[in-house]
């Protein structure tokens, strides 16, 4: 109900508006989630259109949605799914045309799993690493270099950010 509330206000607004959907877990499964991108996506006055999701939902929904407002936020769990199907849907996206980046948590344990992935997803894809604050005085040096190698953004991830004073 309440994305529906959200939905029908946007239509509304009528001025320049960007959505980014930060969901907690797989939101993109939910057909609710997949309509909404779409609609959104076909309003004139929407710029961008965004979701952050693990690609483990069916990406057919995009072929009714305005794919260059469209933007995917592509988590990576190689704990939870296996390479070659992430890379599948990946692979399916940069097909698609639609823009999209990857990222995994920056274990130290899944170095290996960034510089695969890194090897496989197309050159034109953003792969970045989400710094784990508290370990920010506690990386190896060597996965923090494989870190920056593959992520030119990582030190600013690793700091923590004021944020008008507050924590």
């Amino acid at each position: 109900a309440a994305l529906e509330r959200f939905l029908d206000w946007a239509e509304r607004w009528g001025r320049p508006l960007k959505v980014f959907f930060t969901p907690w877990g797989a939101a993109l499964v939910q057909p609710r989630y997949q309509r909404a991108l779409v609609r959104l996506s076909r309003l004139a006055h929407v710029e961008k259109v965004a979701i952050q999701t693990n690609l483990s939902a069916r990406l057919d929904f995009l072929d009714e949605a305005v794919l260059s407002k469209l933007g995917i936020w592509a988590t990576y769990h190689p704990e939870l799914v296996a390479r070659p199907r992430f890379l599948e849907r990946a692979r399916e996206l940069h097909a698609r045309g639609v823009k999209f980046s990857v990222g995994l948590v920056g274990f130290p344990r899944f170095v290996d799993e960034l510089n695969a992935l890194r090897a496989e997803l197309p050159p034109d894809v953003y792969l970045w690493v989400n710094a784990v604050k508290p370990l920010a005085e506690g990386y190896p040096p060597e996965a923090l270099a494989a870190f920056r190698a593959v992520d030119p953004l990582f030190d600013f991830n690793l700091r923590a950010h004021d944020s008008l004073g507050r924590a």
